[in-house]
């Protein structure tokens, strides 16, 4: 094969990232819809609720976003009651994040039509 022949609608790698942002786009409408949460804080959201305390670089590591994508989700959750920022006891150069109650109580309404999906 040629590059000549390269077709890239037949490449593997560009498939998956369109059937991944496909995929994102549809189950977006589940957390957009009804609460108001764009991907970013979607996924942000569902990575501190399954720890007690994250750092900003812990949520960047995890959710696979650029860090300013992750510090406006922080920011947009925790103005909405739903994250809140606190100062790290053992570092206290370091902020950490936690869900709060609110927080919890929409993760925990979302992932049963998540995982429906």
């Amino acid at each position: 094969m040629t590059s000549n022949d390269f077709n890239l609608s037949e490449f593997l790698p560009y498939k998956l990232s369109v059937l991944s942002t496909r995929v994102t786009k549809m189950l977006s409408k589940v957390y957009g819809e009804d609460y108001g949460l764009s991907t970013p804080e979607w996924r942000v959201l569902v990575h501190v609720a399954r720890r007690e305390k994250m750092s900003v670089r812990e949520i960047h590591d995890s959710v696979y976003l650029d860090k300013p994508s992750v510090s406006r989700a922080v920011a947009k959750l925790e103005k909405a009651g739903l994250l809140v920022k606190s100062t790290c006891q053992k570092d206290h150069r370091l902020v950490e994040i936690e869900v709060t109650d609110s927080g919890l109580d929409v993760f925990h309404e979302i992932v049963p039509e998540a995982l429906s999906f």
